[in-house]
């Protein structure tokens, strides 16, 4: 913007000068030198796109640029005489007075905003500079003000703002867990609700990205997602996926990730809902598995399992062996929903099932903690050897070829296995395997890892 002052001071005379032509050529220079600066000044205000008001000490316009025009509508001839505070907002006209007062003693120019009178009787925003004008002697005789329409810009960042405050009173009262996350995964803000779903506390969200949080076999399809939103392929995404929790307990959740962008369509943020359907998804594998094959398996949630490993361990070590978890996880899933519909993949998973009964046998009791999540218990394993060794055979019975639809298809299973210690309580038992079973997925899955 511009800001001048009108504080012009004549050369001073040389001391070579004809004594008797000083005062003359003093005169002469300090005029043309002013009227060269006037003009200059002139030229400049006259052909920027900023309007630009003298002002006098009283507050009344002495000159405008003919820029005003097509901001506010006004002639500059009509604003001669008019008192500045007569183009303010009532509203701004407490700052207009502080602003002036500011200028008028002395303080520096000042930076402000304000709503401008426009000669249709409207009102748009300006943000505007004003800087004390001095004349010869320094003394302050008035100030100049440039204003640049920023209406636009204004109203869009209250747009913002309201956008800003509404999302966080509706993540706050949300259900759901609700997450505001940076195009590179940074989590902004998270409500009450995301914390007590994933299980942890706002020093970890402050240190971490989502994807920490997807399972490792969805973290490629999630990004994915996230490109075909960021291309402007899709608004918003709404899919099934896979949490780690901070006891790494696996949730199924029912994801909807939506992309928030600006005025000028340039992405800001993703928005990230998440609603917990593991059992709900269970629950109805298991109902097309009794349907399909007339048999059953338990589906439980984490807190069931706990307590029967729980029941288990408080029998005591039976003298044909300790008690073993078997935490197996279908790789990859995923892609036979996408690939072959939702009722394909509750097929699989109901073979899946009874190939896993079979190859534990009688040794083992079979748990359904979630939709491709089977956790077996031998509650007599000899030690941990013959642990692994029922894991290898639910492997091999996994990978064996499966008929869907007109083809056939090959899964794979991760394994991950903990062995009873004499003090080991029923939680950190389950969490010994739930760990294991990651660092299975971590490095390659289709693999077989001990803990305990």
């Amino acid at each position: 913007m511009l800001s001048v002052s009108l504080g012009l001071m004549a050369p001073a005379p040389s001391a070579h000068d004809d004594p008797g032509m000083r005062d003359v050529t003093a005169a002469f220079t300090a005029e043309q030198a002013i009227a060269d600066a006037e003009g200059r000044y002139r030229l400049l205000a006259d052909n920027v796109t900023d309007a630009v008001f003298l002002v006098d000490i009283t507050g009344s316009f002495l000159w405008v640029s003919p820029s005003v025009t097509s901001m506010l509508g006004y002639e500059p001839r009509d604003l001669i005489g008019v008192s500045t505070a007569d183009l303010v907002h009532p509203e701004d006209l407490p700052q207009h007075s502080s602003v002036i007062a500011k200028v008028k003693y002395g303080q520096g120019a000042a930076h402000w905003e304000f709503r401008a009178r426009t000669a249709a009787d409207d009102f748009r925003w300006m943000s505007a500079v004003s800087s004390p004008a001095v004349d010869a002697d320094g003394a302050i005789v008035g100030w100049i003000t440039t204003l640049r329409d920023n209406h636009e810009q204004v109203l869009n960042r209250q747009v913002l703002a309201r956008n800003e405050q509404t999302l966080r009173l509706a993540m706050q009262g949300a259900p759901q867990g609700v997450a505001t996350v940076g195009l590179h995964g940074r989590l902004l803000q998270v409500n009450p609700a995301f914390l007590e779903l994933t299980g942890y506390d706002q020093h970890w969200i402050d240190e971490n990205t989502e994807a920490d949080l997807v399972h490792p076999d969805d973290v490629e399809a999630d990004q994915a997602i996230r490109d075909r939103l960021l291309s402007g392929a899709a608004e918003y995404d709404i899919h099934e996926g896979r949490l780690v929790t901070a006891t790494g307990e696996v949730l199924r959740v029912q994801h909807s990730l939506a992309l928030i962008r600006d005025e000028h369509n340039m992405p800001l943020f993703f928005v990230s809902q998440y609603q917990d359907i593991t059992a709900a998804r269970a629950a109805r594998t298991d109902v097309a598995c009794n349907s399909e094959r007339g048999g059953h398996t338990d589906v439980v949630n984490r807190d069931q399992l706990e307590k029967r490993i729980a029941d288990v361990l408080a029998q005591g070590r039976r003298p044909a062996g300790v008690l073993a978890v078997l935490y197996c996880d279908l790789d990859d899933f995923r892609a036979i929903n996408d690939t072959h519909g939702r009722a394909a993949g509750d097929h699989v998973l109901c073979e899946i099932a009874d190939r896993i009964r079979s190859a534990t046998g009688d040794a083992g009791e079979l748990n359904k903690l979630g939709g491709d999540e089977f956790v077996v218990l031998l509650t007599d394993a000899v030690d941990a050897l013959a642990a692994i060794e029922v894991a290898q055979r639910i492997r091999a019975a996994v990978a064996q070829p499966l008929p869907v639809g007109h083809g056939r298809i090959t899964m794979a299973v991760s394994v991950g296995v903990a062995v009873a210690s004499d003090d080991v309580e029923a939680r950190r038992l389950l969490r010994n395997a739930d760990s294991a079973l990651y660092e299975a997925k971590k490095h390659g899955r289709d693999q077989i890892v001990t803990c305990g």
